[in-house]
């Protein structure tokens, strides 16, 4: 994400105001909290369309050789190209199409303070009408969660765009906190995992800065690092999508069973 927010502008130069606590004119503290969501806005509308299509464009790849896993099958690099190539129109259609979804979604719930502060509206009012935000982010973090295994249905059911949304919303429901909690987990992990990478190219841009040295070199170091550790961390959270559906799917459709016959279990759930 580094790299991507460099590619737009949010480099290093760019800086996040946060609130003084130690403000004590209550307009200042305010006209402070409404500079914070116009810093945190551009941040936002790159990260959530970037990170949705990886995910969903990532489940939908990567299914293919976690079902084979799951079925004490490993695939050469060949085989698993032979089964993803197919796929990857739809699977690219289907990522832009709940990548644009749940971005339009975010745009309408922000679109109103948006609106406010570039007509010049008071801070209060800009403040008040954000608050609107709150809910839009629920319901995108709901969409997200529920369109989870859009992806693996579509490249392992060979279903259509349309269908594939369908089984994901009819697999994750009732098992939405299920599905969440383990998503949550495991991106807290990965992160923390990255950010461990990304640690000591901070760390030496910092030195660099310190030195009154050009920051280019660190920022383009950080950026390699950064893509480095997407490459590491993005298949983590694709296959926990692939996962995720074989689990709920064998939570409600007993497809353990078909597995293990498909593979030559006897006497399997007896």
């Amino acid at each position: 994400m580094i790299s991507v927010a460099g590619r737009f502008g949010l480099d290093n130069s760019t800086t996040i105001t946060i609130p003084s606590a130690s403000a004590s004119d209550p307009a200042q503290l305010l006209h402070q909290e409404v500079q914070l969501l116009r810093d945190l806005l551009p941040v936002v509308a790159i990260t959530l369309p970037v990170t949705v299509f990886t995910a969903v464009l990532g489940g939908a790849l990567i299914a293919p050789v976690v079902s084979r896993a799951v079925l004490g099958r490993s695939a050469t690099l060949g085989e698993a190209w032979s089964e993803v190539r197919p796929q990857l129109l739809r699977s690219l259609g289907l990522a832009a199409v709940v990548t644009v979804a749940l971005s339009a979604v975010a745009a309408a719930f922000a679109a109103p303070a948006v609106a406010a502060d570039l007509t010049g509206a008071s801070d209060s009012t800009v403040l008040s009408l954000a608050l609107l935000t709150v809910p839009g982010g629920l319901l995108v973090l709901w969409l997200y969660i529920s369109l989870n295994l859009a992806g693996p249905a579509l490249a392992l059911e060979r279903q259509t765009l349309r269908s594939a949304i369908s089984r994901s919303l009819r697999l994750v429901r009732g098992a939405w906190w299920h599905v969440f909690a383990l998503t949550l987990v495991v991106t807290l992990l990965v992160d923390m995992a990255a950010g461990l990478l990304l640690s000591p190219t901070v760390i030496a841009d910092l030195a660099m800065n310190n030195s009154d040295s050009t920051s280019t070199a660190g920022l383009l170091l950080t950026a390699v690092v950064g893509v480095l550790s997407s490459t590491l961390t993005i298949p983590i959270t694709s296959a926990l999508s692939a996962l995720l559906y074989v689990d709920q799917r064998i939570r409600r459709e007993a497809l353990d069973l078909e597995l293990a016959a498909a593979v030559g279990i006897p006497q399997y759930g007896h």
